[in-house]
């Protein structure tokens, strides 16, 4: 119910069809189990192709590990709910939103280099999320999703039943291929209201204080 990041995420979807050949920031839904976030990724999988599609929660081995070959020619990957194991991760991750170019190593044979067009899609249960949103960081725009779905299998059951009927694809498809006003170049996503609480969180302690005691 966010008019803003409603907006924002169909011109998201949209840049992937008109503008592939140009990157952008990385949005994350946040839920509680069973709301949908994932059917957002199976539904581009079904119009992009599963061949350029990836969902991992271990981005820190698929994504930039040392043998990363499920990366390979992708445009869409999905970090579903990642086990955050080593301090560079947050990095890492900025560094494929915006990376150019991306090196693909599969074991006993040499690594190469492609050129990247890859976009990352985030969804987590964790309530503060898996990213650190920084007050300055605009590489990722994230969404709090609603629950209000959780548990309606007849609804879900109907947007499955949707998302294999072809003429659905294609209706979604044309849709966002003549949506108005979509940006080639990258564009500064506009951050939600709960992501500048988050952002708020990140705050040193002490910068927490003096702004209350300042207010005080």
């Amino acid at each position: 119910h966010d008019e803003s990041a409603y907006n924002q995420m169909m011109k998201w979807f949209a840049h992937m069809v008109q503008h592939p050949e140009h990157k952008s920031f990385m949005p994350t839904f946040i839920s509680m189990p069973g709301a949908g976030k994932t059917s957002v990724f199976e539904l581009l999988e079904k119009i992009l192709g599963s061949d350029k599609c990836l969902s991992t929660s271990t981005a820190s081995t698929d994504v930039w590990g040392l043998f990363n070959g499920l990366m390979a020619g992708k445009f869409l990957v999905c970090i579903d709910d990642p086990e955050i194991v080593d301090n560079n991760f947050h990095e890492q991750i900025k560094t494929i939103i915006l990376g150019k170019t991306l090196r693909i190593q599969r074991k006993g044979v040499d690594s190469y280099v492609e050129k990247s067009y890859v976009r990352l899609l985030g969804a987590t249960n964790k309530e503060n999320g898996f990213m650190r949103e920084e007050k300055q960081g605009r590489r990722t725009l994230t969404i709090r999703s609603s629950d209000e779905k959780i548990g309606d299998s007849a609804y879900f059951k109907q947007i499955y039943a949707l998302m294999d009927r072809k003429d659905t694809l294609k209706t979604f498809y044309e849709h966002l291929k003549n949506l108005p006003d979509v940006p080639a170049e990258y564009k500064l996503p506009e951050k939600t209201d709960y992501q500048k609480q988050l952002t708020q969180l990140t705050e040193k302690p002490i910068i927490r204080w003096l702004k209350d005691f300042t207010r005080d």
